[in-house]
Order: structure tokens, then C-alpha cells, then sequence
């Protein structure tokens, strides 16, 4: 057994453990380790504090304040307990000396004003229990529990109960539904004291006195046993008064033909939790009787709970383990048997059941089960490395020392580890004595199947029954704790110190040099893992070379960052994350997305949080199964705050923008509570991808003296000379904004308003159009457009006109984070009169710089530039035809139109340019206006 690697899988890596979703939120910077050590704590104490015992609740949670000084959540429950037990005056102290320490948390001030009495009592502090009572349905709002991607039902935590007003009325038909004859008076009046003692339930959970909501529920249910809302919320109130077996009872007996009060989802989902919570009574009982050498007590016990909870490993994990250790073996291998045969070939099963069949004279059968453990690709590193032991203790058990040097021999195990080596010297020890295959040493220890549970959620672990131990391990630990509250130069020391008693220990070193790069030190972390690879047989460990070949390429030695990529890579020894990283490095991302869907496929990421398979596909370019990820980890509950935007642009990338603005809308929120924090340009980005992925259409003006229209529709876009024309223009986007890839249809009118050269103007001159355009690139502004010119005025014309138009920007959209920035955009179109066989031409290039005009107003800019303009149009007479200037302008622009989760969607822009001319005709000189509205 390798205690380090557990603790590394529980503080730094992808552990199960962290990854499951806890009922009680403790935020996203509490590690998996972290958690293993407080949800005890925090469980004991809220026991102790239904049960009104002072002493041990305020025991409990200030043990947990200790262990989590800054974490907000535990000040918060600790300062509960104070005001529960009439201490006021302590709970203001911790939650002000909270404060400090967390400056502008939404829910420490909440709590604070709420203790002072400043502020109405609301359920912002998060749930002391882990279950949540069941909210009232209706038809158009049904309260059907969603499941999670780990089969585990999520039940739907209110921030507080919905009015009960909400639910149907019992004898009111739902919408939808077939008008039902008209029910008897004594059976309404029945149906309303039913959803009276519902209202009276519903009111005094709220309260806190889940006893007499029982009560309530019960009656409520008693009078329409057929409503499933009812007896959803008698089961949630008997689970809230540890009556689980009776509230699993009562979610069992639905009626024939109930159908009031929703669909069937929630009251399963409800049982599932209740059932599962019962396993876990009876796993926590299991191990208190495994405690006491009570064995047979401890089998019954964890028997039970696999009734409970057939699904869940951990349950399985502990009957085959208790089992062992009584040295059952045909009952262990048949318990193992039962897992494997409803849950599949787990490696854990696996190894449990090859122990027992190597004990049952079955060497060859017990071999195959090890093999196929070890190939396992989901297995964990932690795994691999305590699995690969108890290979070896099997084969040297088996009086197989070759196969046992085999296991242990690097680069699949790391050399000078002392479990290694021990077992190293047993199998050269073996070399040189007869050993007869087929038996089995008495000194041949038992695998340790360890369990620990907390807030109802069992875990397991299995580890070699024999570990020597570890004399780095309590510095190595401080080490780890240190890394995972981001105290970097703490955990560079303590892995320093670690190192020096274990030198050879692979995950120390690996943490070294993980918290020197964290620590901004390349150099040393660079030559750490120099180190580490130049020792006997650790030249070609894979995990090493893939780290400094990313701590090298931070330093810019490319050269050297790709060999060591590349060795890393013909290792064979890393694992898929890995494997994927290396190639996206080297810039192979084919093959980087290839390997990441065949192990997505293999399940070898089934062990690892959600949220880091989404960004390992991110990495791999697959947004399909980005998204999947960051939605199965939304959906029950890990999503953190800070991974919001990243599901949005993914989801955006996709053309699914319901679901980007979904994301962005949320971690608008997020950001406007104070859980994650973004700055104001950050925020205004978000709110600016809700704007474009939520326009459907629009409209577009423009005035222009002497210059093209940019936007919207002129009625010669080739002209510079010296006329005045507007446009007016309407668009509609049918597919919406898509993946960036746009189709419009539009229409509109122009027209000459004035003419120096007293050419026609007015309504003689106005010309409507009607078109469609298309955008076929994402990421590049080009526009393809047609269009049919219609003649309204006497001296307009009807024609077709085919355009291409391309457009780049630079700081074009308003910034908030700064009161000037650099500002630079670029338009070119050409296109043709197909009838009058005439093309044209423009360019127009501008740079400069904006400036906000805050002292006006914050949404006002003023953009003093260059420009350079251009146009050819062979509808002037022969040598006149082409036109090139240059010269200074400014615009003022003016953005409006946004909400909260919009940035504004709407600007009119004011242009004066003064231009001398190039070459070609004198039209390139002079004075150039133009006005535009967008709206």
C-alpha cells in the first residue's frame, strides 16, 4: 500500500472521490483532499446539533474551521452552531474575522447582516442536509429530478421551497388534459384539506420542523393518496427525520392509477437517494463492526447495504474486502463474482477475486483476473501502482519471482520506492531458494479493502496488503496540503524534504517540480526533472519527460520541448491525457483528437471530474464531447463557476447557441454575485457574445457625402464623387447566428439626396433592392452577396448586382477596461451591374486611436485616424475612372441599447474626413462625411 499516491489522487489529480457530487457545497477551490478530511467533521457536527448537544456540534464544526480557516462555507456552518447554541456575540467574531480574510463575499455579508438583523432571513447559507424538499408541481413546471452522469439521481435544490400556490389544485384538471365530470362536494372538500395540510407541510419544513411536517405530509397524503407531489414530500420530511426505511416504504406504495402531482421521476429519483442513504447507514455500520472484530457482523451489515444500492461499488468493494479478512474465500470470490456479474469487470473487483481464487488453489484463474485488472485503461496512477503490488505478492506467493520482477520493473514502476524494493529483494530472495508453485506463504498478507464515507457518500479504496512504511510521508503530506491551497513555495520546500528520505519516489518528484513551475521557477523545475531522468533507470519514464517537455517550451526551447515530447511519446508508459497533451503540443492534433475519442471510447476517463475531460477535449479540438462533458458536470452540480465561459464558447463554436448564451447568462450571474470573479473587460466580452449570438436581424442607415457606405445599402456603391446619398436598410438572419457562419436576406431603399453637379436627386432617384448574403467563414469577415436592383423612380434602373465585400477590425467594439486603445479596421468590395455589364470597386483603410469620452458619457468615443481610400467605377468616362486618396478624419460614435447580459447592440457613428488625392481622378480629393445608425 502506497498511502503518497492515495494523497496525491485525493489533493492534486482527477480522484474519484473529488470528482463525485457532494451534496454540501464547499466551493470550487476545496481540493478532493481537502474534502475527505472536513465532510466528516461537518456531518458528525450537524448530527450533533439536530440533537441539540452543544458540546460535540460546536467540537465538530470549530475542528473544521481549523482545518479550513479560509474557507467561507465552514465559517458560515460554524457561525450557525454559535447562534443555535445562544452565542451570538462568537458567531459575529468568525464571521467578521471571515471577512477579512474573504473581503466582499456575498454570503458572509449576507449572514452577517442576517445575524445582526439587517437583512430578512433567506436561504442563501448552504443546506446543512444533504436532501431537499420536493417543490410543488404543475403542469407547466414539473418538479421530475434530472439524473446525473453517474447514474446517481440529482434532486433539485431550491434556494427555497416553491409556493404552494404553484402545485395543482386537487380536482382542477391540467391544462391539456379531459374535462373530468364534476367531483362531489365531500371529495373537494376532501381534495382542499389535503392541500391545506400539503401548505401547512410545505410552511413548517421551511422552518426548520421537519417532525411536524411529517405530520402534515402524512394527513395530506392520507386524504389523496394518489397525488405524487404529496407523498414525494412525506418521503423527503421522513428522510429529513431519519425515518428512512418508512420514507422508502411510503415511496413504494403509489396506487394504482395515481397520476396527480406530476411524472414519476422525482418520487424515483427521491427513493434512490433514500435508498442509498440507508446503504449508507448500513456501510457506516459495517465498518464500526469491522472495527470492533466483529466479522460476521460487519458481512450482514455491508449485505444490506448492497440491497440498498446494488450500483454503487463501494458497497461492493466492502463485502469482498470484510470477507477476505475473514479469510472466506469461497464467499469472497462468490461476492465478487456478483459484482462483476452486475456491474462489469472492474480492475478493483477484479484484483479482490484473483486474491480470493489464488487462495482457493487457482493460480491460473487468480493470474488472468491480475492481467486483466492491469490493463486496465481506466486505472488511475494510484491504482496501477498498488494493483501492480499485489501482482507481485501474488506471483511471489505462487513461487513466481521472474514475473514478479517483471511487475516491478521500471519504467512501470519507479525505482528506489520502498514497496518496490522490498518485494525487489523478496523475488531475488526466491531466485536462490526452492519455492513450490501452487502454494501459498503463510506471511502472504490480505489486500486492505479501505472504506470511509461522509454526507452519505461511500468510498473505497484497495490497497497491497503489506506497505512498508513511508518515513517521508508526513512532510510529503504537508507537502500536498500546502500545494493545494496554492502556497507554492510551502510545497517546493516540504517536497524538498520528502525527497531527501525518498529520493526515488516518482510522485514526490513529480510534485516538486509541478509546484516549481506553479512557483513561476522553470530553471530549477527544469532541473529537477534532469535530475530525476538521470537516475539508473529512469531515463525513459514517460510522465517525467512530458512534464519538463511543457516546463521547456514555457522557457522557449522548442528544440529541446519537442525531443522530449517525442521520447515521452515512444515510452509507451504515459497515460491518454497525457498522450493527447504531447500531441497537441506537437502540433499532430489529428492524431491528438484520434487518441482522445478512442480512449473516451475505452472509458479511460471515467475515473477523472467531468470538467477536466471537457477541457482535455477542448485541447484534442473535439467541442462535441467538450460540451457533453461540461453538460454532464452541470447537470449534476460540479460545473464550477469558473468553467462557464469555456462551455459557452464551446457551445458556440458548435452553432448551439441557446445553450453558449445559457452559459454566458450564468456566469453573468455568477459574476454579479461575487463567485467568480471577471474583469469589466472580461465581463463586457461575455456580454458581448450574448448580444451577437441572440441577433436575428436589424437595421441599418447611412448618409454618405463623397464616400462609400460601409454598411447597409447605397445606391451606387462604387461613388466618391460629390453627391449626398442615404440608405435605408432591413435584414433578417433565418438560421440566427449559427457557428459564425451567417445568411441574410435584406431589402431597402436609396437615393440621391443632393448633387454638386446638379445630377437628379430625390424621389426621381430612388432605388429599391431586395437580397440574400452569405458569411461562409466563422473567422473571416468575407461577405458574398446578390441582389436585385428595383426601380421605384423615373430615373432609377432595374437590374442584378453581384458583390463580394471583406472587412477587418482592430478595437472596434467599446472597451471598459481602459480610456484609449489602439483602433484600426479595413473595407474592400467590388461588384457588378450584371444588365449594364458595370463593375466597381472601393477600398478604405483607417488607424488611429479611440478615446472613451467618459466626461460626456461612458459609451461615447471619439476616433481621430489616418485614412487611405480608394475606388474605381467604369461608370465615369474613360480616364476618369479610378481615384486614390489620403488624409485625417475622426468619427464620434455613440453605443446604446444593452441590458444585463447584453453589451450594447446599437450605435450611430458621425465620420469628417479630409483627404488629398493620390493619383487618378480629382474625386479623390476634399471633404468626405458619412453618418451610419445600426440599430
Amino acid at each position: 500500500m502506497k498511502l503518497n499516491l492515495t494523497m496525491l489522487a485525493l489533493s492534486l489529480s482527477l480522484s474519484v472521490f473529488a470528482a463525485s457530487a457532494q451534496t454540501l457545497d464547499l466551493g470550487p477551490d476545496a481540493t478532493g483532499y481537502r474534502r475527505f478530511l472536513l465532510y466528516p467533521h461537518l456531518e458528525r457536527g450537524f448530527d450533533a446539533m439536530a440533537r441539540g448537544e452543544r458540546g460535540v456540534a460546536l467540537s465538530e464544526f470549530e475542528q473544521a474551521h481549523t482545518l479550513a480557516p479560509d474557507n467561507p462555507v465552514v465559517a458560515i456552518h460554524l457561525a450557525q452552531a454559535y447562534r443555535r447554541f445562544n452565542e451570538p456575540a462568537r458567531a459575529e467574531v468568525v464571521l467578521r474575522e471571515q471577512l477579512t480574510r474573504n473581503p466582499g463575499n456575498a454570503r458572509l455579508a449576507h449572514a452577517l447582516a442576517e445575524l445582526q438583523g439587517r437583512a430578512p432571513k433567506t436561504a442563501h447559507l448552504p443546506p446543512a442536509r444533504p436532501l431537499s424538499p420536493p417543490a410543488a408541481t404543475s403542469p407547466g413546471n414539473p418538479a421530475a429530478a434530472q439524473p446525473r452522469a453517474d447514474g446517481n439521481p440529482a434532486l433539485r435544490t431550491p434556494a427555497a421551497p416553491i409556493p404552494l400556490a404553484e402545485a395543482p389544485r386537487p380536482g382542477r384538471a391540467a391544462p391539456g388534459s379531459r374535462p373530468r365530470r364534476a367531483i362531489t362536494s365531500a371529495a373537494s372538500r376532501r381534495a382542499d384539506s389535503a392541500y391545506a395540510f400539503a401548505g401547512k407541510a410545505y410552511k413548517v419544513s421551511a422552518e426548520g420542523d421537519h417532525a411536524a411536517a411529517v405530520l402534515a405530509a402524512r394527513e395530506a397524503l392520507r386524504l389523496a393518496p394518489g397525488n405524487r407531489a404529496y407523498r414525494s414530500l412525506l418521503v423527503y420530511e421522513l428522510s429529513e427525520t431519519g425515518q428512512l426505511e418508512e420514507a422508502d416504504a411510503v415511496a413504494s406504495q403509489i396506487p394504482p392509477g395515481a397520476s396527480v402531482g406530476g411524472p414519476d421521476d422525482e418520487l424515483v429519483a427521491r427513493q434512490k437517494m433514500v435508498r442509498q442513504h440507508i446503504a449508507f447507514k448500513y456501510f457506516d455500520e459495517a465498518n464500526k463492526a469491522a472495527a470492533a472484530g466483529q466479522a460476521d457482523a460487519a458481512a450482514e451489515s455491508a449485505r444490506k447495504g448492497i440491497d440498498y444500492a446494488p450500483d454503487l461499488l463501494p458497497h461492493r468493494l466492502q463485502l469482498v474486502g470484510l470477507l477476505l479478512v475473514a479469510q472466506k474465500w469461497p464467499e469472497a470470490e462468490q461476492a465478487a463474482n456478483d459484482a462483476i456479474r452486475d456491474m462489469g469487470p472492474r480492475p478493483a473487483l477484479l484484483v479482490l477475486r484473483g486474491h480470493a481464487l489464488q487462495r482457493l488453489d487457482q493460480r491460473p484463474a487468480a493470474s488472468a483476473d491480475l492481467d486483466h485488472a492491469l490493463a486496465g485503461p481506466e486505472l488511475s496512477p494510484s491504482d496501477q501502482h498498488n494493483f501492480r503490488l499485489m501482482a507481485a505478492d501474488a506471483a511471489l506467493a505462487a513461487g513466481e519471482p521472474k514475473k514478479a520482477l517483471d511487475l516491478l520493473e521500471p519504467p512501470l514502476m519507479a525505482p528506489l520506492d520502498q514497496g518496490v524494493e522490498s518485494r525487489r529483494t523478496l523475488a531475488f530472495q526466491a531466485f536462490r531458494r526452492s519455492a513450490v508453485p501452487g502454494t501459498v506463504p503463510p506471511a502472504w498478507a490480505t489486500p486492505k479493502v479501505v472504506c470511509v464515507g461522509s454526507s452519505f457518500s461511500a468510498w473505497c479504496e484497495v490497497w497491497p496488503g503489506e506497505s512498508p512504511p513511508d518515513p517521508a510521508y508526513a512532510v510529503a503530506d504537508a507537502a500536498y496540503k500546502a500545494f493545494g491551497a496554492q502556497d507554492y513555495d510551502t510545497a517546493v520546500g516540504k517536497a524538498r524534504e520528502a525527497l531527501q528520505v525518498s529520493p526515488g519516489n516518482l510522485q514526490y518528484r513529480l510534485l516538486l517540480v509541478n509546484a516549481l513551475v506553479a512557483a513561476g521557477q522553470l530553471e530549477p523545475a527544469d532541473q529537477e526533472a534532469t535530475a530525476f531522468l538521470a537516475m539508473p533507470g529512469n531515463a525513459n519514464d514517460g510522465e517525467m519527460l512530458a512534464l519538463r517537455s511543457r516546463v521547456r517550451q514555457r522557457q522557449g526551447q522548442e528544440s529541446l520541448a519537442v525531443l522530449d515530447a517525442e521520447s515521452a511519446l515512444r515510452s509507451g508508459s504515459v497515460s491518454a491525457a497525457t498522450e493527447t497533451g504531447l500531441l497537441v503540443q506537437l502540433n499532430r492534433r489529428a492524431q491528438a483528437r484520434e487518441r482522445f475519442n478512442a480512449a473516451l471510447r475505452e472509458g479511460a476517463f471515467a475515473a477523472q471530474p467531468e470538467v477536466d475531460t471537457a477541457y482535455l477535449a477542448m485541447q484534442a479540438g473535439d467541442d462535441d464531447a467538450a460540451l457533453a462533458a461540461f453538460d454532464r458536470a452541470s447537470s449534476a452540480s460540479a460545473l464550477p463557476d469558473s468553467a462557464l465561459q469555456d462551455a459557452a464558447y464551446a457551445a458556440g463554436r458548435l452553432g448551439r447557441n441557446e445553450e453558449s448564451v445559457r452559459y454566458f447568462s450564468r456566469a453573468i450571474d455568477a459574476a454579479e454575485s461575487g463567485q467568480l470573479p471577471l474583469a469589466p473587460q472580461q465581463l463586457f466580452n461575455a456580454r458581448r457574445s450574448v448580444a451577437d449570438r441572440t441577433r436575428k436581424g436589424g437595421v441599418y442607415g447611412s448618409l454618405t457625402y463623397r464616400g462609400i457606405a460601409t454598411s447597409g445599402l447605397s445606391l451606387t456603391p462604387g461613388a466618391t464623387d460629390d453627391t449626398l446619398q442615404g440608405g435605408l436598410e432591413a435584414y433578417w438572419r433565418p438560421f440566427g447566428y449559427g457557428d459564425g457562419r451567417l445568411v441574410e436576406v435584406y431589402g431597402g431603399l436609396a437615393g440621391t439626396l443632393y448633387s454638386k453637379a446638379e445630377q437628379p436627386t430625390g424621389a426621381p432617384t430612388v432605388q429599391g433592392a431586395l437580397g440574400a448574403r452569405v458569411k461562409p467563414f466563422a473567422d473571416t469577415n468575407l461577405v458574398l452577396a446578390v441582389e436585385r436592383r428595383l426601380k421605384i423612380g423615373s430615373k432609377a434602373q432595374t437590374d442584378w448586382l453581384a458583390r463580394v465585400g471583406y472587412s477587418w477590425g482592430l478595437g472596434q467594439d467599446l472597451r471598459v477596461d481602459m480610456p484609449d486603445w489602439w483602433t484600426a479596421q479595413v473595407y474592400a468590395e467590388a461588384g457588378r451591374f450584371i444588365k449594364v455589364k458595370q463593375d466597381y470597386a472601393n477600398f478604405e483603410g483607417q488607424a488611429g486611436r479611440s478615446y472613451r469620452l467618459d466626461s460626456l458619457h461612458p459609451k461615447l468615443v471619439i476616433f481621430p485616424h489616418v485614412v487611405l481610400g480608394a475606388d474605381r467605377n467604369e461608370g465615369y468616362a474613360i480616364g476618369h475612372e479610378k481615384a486614390v486618396g489620403a488624409g485625417v478624419g475622426a468619427s464620434l460614435r455613440y453605443w446604446f441599447n444593452e441590458d444585463k447580459y447584453t453589451a450594447p447592440r446599437s450605435y450611430w457613428d458621425m465620420s469628417l474626413q479630409y483627404r488629398g488625392r493620390i493619383s487618378g481622378d480629382e474625386r479623390a480629393k476634399g471633404v468626405f462625411l458619412r453618418f451610419t445608425l445600426s440599430y
